[in-house]
């Protein structure tokens, strides 16, 4: 009997993507090279601040290396006029690298950043190299500042371009230990005592230990630091297009949100106008259980309407591809005025009175979303607060010069625990769906999007079956001037 008795087919679906191990290594490569770019842009400039801390330490070193006292004391030869030249290089270097950086502006293209880059670490492995002659090739440990170049290139290059740095590394080095031993460069070392290197010198076995110590370092850390620094590239790739999908699926989404409420909004807009026409006795005297069910449907169309109206003034604020709007300078009053005369038959059908004081307080905003954010949170003021309540509207000039809008009504309020979800889309506690049914859920994800976008600062202050008030700060424009509108006195109803 065959050792397979597998009856069902096992299925394999092709993913539509390539994974990364399925990637050619060139690929993978422009990928990470890709990824890299913004990071070399940023840190282009933090390499010539750190460049400067290098400097200084070769400058002082140099100038303590003038006198004879404190050379004497750490054990060193005096008059280290290689330190301030090698000091002096780097200035003239380092000042080169920031005017060039100035002048592409702040947008250069990215193989000029990778030229500059690559300039810098060439220019400092040559200098460096100088630095390892002076201070002891062979009998000091001054041959690993090498690594910080090694380390730096696998962050900012690819694995392949860092593998040429760390080469380039390991040569400079032997070619500064074989001059030496060539008699072309006379050895040279901080130390006093020379003792140190004449045993080095004396057996090419030790040489060879400290250029195999050297180079093994090197490398060891060239090969960890490249690998890390790779999988951080990966994982920030993987990041980059799984966000980049999540936009795209939210794009797709909005345009169909869109598509959907602009196909809903016509049926209910004829089905409640139909209805009306039904109620108004248009086709003779109805029945009062069916006018009754018209009198529900033509609530629900408006409840219906009222939700795909919120829908896509949501989903155009959203919108990417939506044409922006113009801000320019107004006076916050007179859209939060415009709004409460908006919500002032609602009031008055639940007997809830409106308390304004409004001072002219000029802002910068587009004010058609001004509107639709104090809009809602007039309208939530007034659904949510109790038969005969009060709600207390104000707006002035701050003393930090800018407009200060609060809406506090004396309503059912919001528990501590639910208050940091009200701004989520269709969220609403079960306090708020029994005192108002008509809500579309959306409101205050509107007020949040806008505030968003016009950097309005928005807090929230509830007691739980005592009111909920909003103070929201709008952006300052420097016109603004307190005086009260004509017409608004404390404590006045405008409607």
């Amino acid at each position: 009997m065959p050792e397979n008795t597998q009856t069902q087919p096992t299925r394999y679906q092709l993913p539509l993507e390539p994974t990364s191990e399925e990637q050619p290594p060139e690929e993978r490569d422009a990928r990470y090279e890709a990824i890299s770019e913004e990071a070399l842009a940023a840190n282009t400039l933090w390499f010539c601040r750190l460049r400067w801390l290098i400097i200084s330490i070769l400058a002082g070193f140099g100038v303590v290396t003038l006198f004879e006292g404190p050379a004497s004391a750490l054990g060193l030869k005096t008059n280290a006029v290689w330190a301030l030249i090698c000091a002096g290089l780097l200035v003239v270097c380092n000042l080169a690298y920031l005017t060039h950086i100035r002048l592409i502006g702040e947008t250069p293209r990215p193989s000029v950043i990778r030229v500059n880059l690559w300039t810098q670490i060439v220019l400092d492995l040559l200098v460096l190299t100088g630095v390892v002659h002076f201070v002891g090739s062979l009998e000091t440990h001054i041959a690993n500042a090498y690594l910080f170049h090694i380390v730096l290139s696998c962050i900012f290059f690819t694995p392949r371009q860092s593998s040429i740095v760390t080469l380039l590394a390991c040569l400079l080095f032997l070619l500064c230990v074989l001059t030496e031993l060539g008699g072309i460069l006379p050895p040279s070392h901080l130390h006093r005592d020379s003792s140190i290197r004449d045993i080095i010198e004396s057996s090419k076995g030790e040489i060879l230990m400290v250029l195999g110590s050297v180079w093994g370092i090197m490398l060891a850390v060239w090969y960890l630091a490249s690998q890390l620094s790779g999988m951080l590239r990966q994982h920030q790739y993987e990041l980059a297009e799984t966000n980049a999908r999540l936009i795209e699926a939210r794009e797709e989404r909005t345009k169909h949100m869109l598509h959907t409420a602009h196909e809903l909004k016509t049926p209910c807009s004829a089905i409640y106008a139909n209805a009306r026409v039904l109620i108004d006795g248009y086709c003779g005297e109805l029945p009062d259980e069916a006018v009754g069910v018209l009198k529900r449907i033509s609530h629900r169309c408006l409840g219906l309407s009222s939700q795909v109206q919120d829908m896509l003034r949501l989903a155009n604020l959203r919108s990417a591809v939506a044409p922006a709007a113009e801000s320019k300078i107004i006076n916050a009053a007179m859209p939060l005025k415009s709004s409460i005369e908006q919500v002032s038959a609602a009031a008055d059908l639940r007997n809830v009175s409106i308390k304004a004081h409004l001072q002219t307080a000029m802002t910068v905003c587009v004010e058609d979303h001004l509107k639709m954010f104090f809009l809602n949170l007039v309208s939530n003021a007034v659904n949510y607060s109790h038969e005969g309540g009060t709600v207390h509207i104000t707006c002035k000039v701050g003393s930090d010069n800018r407009p200060h809008v609060s809406i506090r009504d004396e309503g059912i309020g919001i528990a501590p625990e639910k208050l940091p979800h009200i701004f989520d889309e269709y969220y609403r506690t079960t306090d708020a769906v029994q005192h108002n049914r008509g809500s579309s859920g959306l409101g205050l994800a509107i007020v949040q999007q806008i505030a968003r976008e016009h950097r309005i600062e928005l807090a929230v202050e509830s007691q739980f079956g005592k009111g909920t008030a909003f103070h929201a700060v709008l952006p300052a424009n420097g016109e603004t001037t307190g005086e009260n509108i004509p017409g608004e006195q404390p404590g006045e109803t405008p409607r």
